[in-house]
């Protein structure tokens, strides 16, 4: 994963975040980790709703396959819950 963000002295930095960065820091703090999965939760949400039909339809047939079966992922674990 990689987050480009401005900091406040005003120069881009990038940050590359890997999966396993992830993981240890849902492991140490746990009330923390549920507060950031719902933040980032409603940021996706609010980024897929902002994204474009025009750009999603670009998608070639194995991507929108890719896509599709992550959310049917997804959606059985929140159903399931």
């Amino acid at each position: 994963m990689k987050i480009e963000k401005f900091v406040e002295f005003e120069t881009e930095v990038e940050i590359h975040v890997d999966i396993d960065d992830i993981a240890s820091a849902i492991i140490e703090d746990r009330e923390k980790s549920r507060h950031a999965m719902l933040r980032g939760i409603i940021n996706f949400h609010k980024f897929m709703e902002a994204m474009p039909d025009d750009i999603v339809s670009e998608c070639n047939s194995e991507q929108a396959k890719i896509i599709a079966g992550f959310f049917e992922k997804q959606l059985v674990r929140f159903k399931s819950i």
